[in-house]
């Protein structure tokens, strides 16, 4: 749900900042193009934070939750909300640097579909 709404973000800004006709060579970079691309570049790091966040958030949950379920399952108090605890956490930067390289990736490659298509 959170990568449709990003990639909503990510589209709109994308049209709008694709209206203009003049290459993004940065040494060719006006002022206003220069603070168009740095708007644009601020609000892909709020989508890839906002991810990360929910991503982090739903691996916690889930390992207490599922945790707490399997200790009262099995009548042993801490053991299991522990262990899933501590394999959360590799499991939550490993999302975490997916779910970036994915959003980095994709923007790169709009971004030069986007040059090729101003230049051409």
């Amino acid at each position: 749900m959170v990568d449709c709404c990003s990639s909503f973000i990510v589209r709109r800004h994308f049209r709008l900042t694709s209206l203009s006709p003049v290459s993004y060579n940065r040494a060719n970079m006006t002022q206003s193009e220069k603070d168009r691309r740095n708007s644009m570049i601020s609000t892909l790091l709020v989508v890839v934070i906002g991810q990360v966040g929910c991503l982090t958030l739903a691996v916690i949950l889930a390992s207490v939750f599922g945790g707490l379920w399997l200790d009262n399952t099995f009548g042993t108090k801490p053991v299991f909300t522990l262990v899933l605890l501590f394999a959360g956490i590799p499991l939550s930067v490993l999302l975490m640097l997916y779910v970036s390289r994915k959003s980095l990736a994709r923007l790169k490659e709009k971004y030069e579909t986007e040059e090729k298509e101003t230049i051409a």
